[in-house]
């Protein structure tokens, strides 16, 4: 509301989407499968309170998540594609060459290769739980805002109690506020 975007045609979408629902349904749920943004959220006023005392665990946490971020989303380094990647500006030629016949030997010699590797897959800890409280919304810090910002937090934040309350309808009242 504060950036005018209660008329703007992206954000009525994606509130609208199915994708947002199904975040918004899979997200609001007290028992569930925690991830890396529930652990994250639960730990930052502790970590806060240490990078206040020493300025350089910033830069330790910043890796520290990034790489946590790296293995979400690479799980498990031991696949690796065997098709290699197009050289760059190949997109730009006018005659492309022709593609190759492909032999059935040797796709059936990768399949076999693939399917004789013992792969360790890792297990996960994907067991449901109770989410971990992170600090409530009212015990953030308000620096520099004014009566007006004060208010319009107010509404966004009902707004948002409303959607993990699965009262969608209600939500959508209140965003153009």
């Amino acid at each position: 509301g504060q950036r005018g975007f209660h008329d703007h045609e992206f954000v009525s979408k994606l509130l609208d989407c199915m994708s947002f629902t199904e975040f918004v349904n899979d997200r609001g749920l007290p028992w569930r499968v925690c991830d890396l943004w529930d652990e994250l959220y639960s730990q930052t006023p502790e970590q806060q309170r240490l990078e206040h005392q020493d300025p350089r665990l910033v830069l330790v946490h910043i890796k520290e998540l990034g790489h946590q971020l790296y293995n979400n989303e690479n799980p498990n380094p031991q696949f690796e594609s065997k098709i290699p990647k197009p050289t760059e500006g190949s997109f730009t030629r006018i005659h492309q060459p022709v593609f190759p016949k492909l032999d059935a030997s040797k796709i059936q010699a990768i399949i076999e290769e693939g399917t004789s590797k013992e792969v360790k897959i890792p297990k996960s800890k994907d067991q449901p739980k109770i989410v971990p409280m992170g600090p409530h919304i009212s015990s953030l810090p308000t620096i520099g805002i004014g009566g007006s910002s004060a208010q319009r937090l107010k509404v966004l934040r009902d707004c948002v109690s409303c959607i993990f309350e699965s009262k969608i309808s209600d939500a959508r009242k209140t965003f153009p506020a």
